[in-house]
């Protein structure tokens, strides 16, 4: 902005549990101004969508499972 400050979200994490599937998160907020999505993608990141994950908080560890269970 004007006043050479860096707004907007901050991103932390990129966790990508084999070559399509991934998330990104970190402190970004959603509609409802509370810190509570991820942006998800199953194509290898050409595009993303928006996931709210049902709290407000940081996204910041992952953990995959060999069923294909992310969490």
């Amino acid at each position: 902005n004007e006043n050479n400050e860096i707004t907007g979200p901050t991103v932390d994490q990129s966790n990508f549990f084999n070559k399509d599937t991934g998330f990104i998160s970190g402190f970004i907020d959603g509609d409802d101004e509370d810190y509570n999505i991820i942006y998800h993608t199953t194509n290898g990141g050409k595009t993303w969508k928006q996931i709210n994950f049902g709290q407000s908080g940081w996204v910041d560890k992952a953990v995959n499972l060999n069923n294909g269970e992310a969490w």
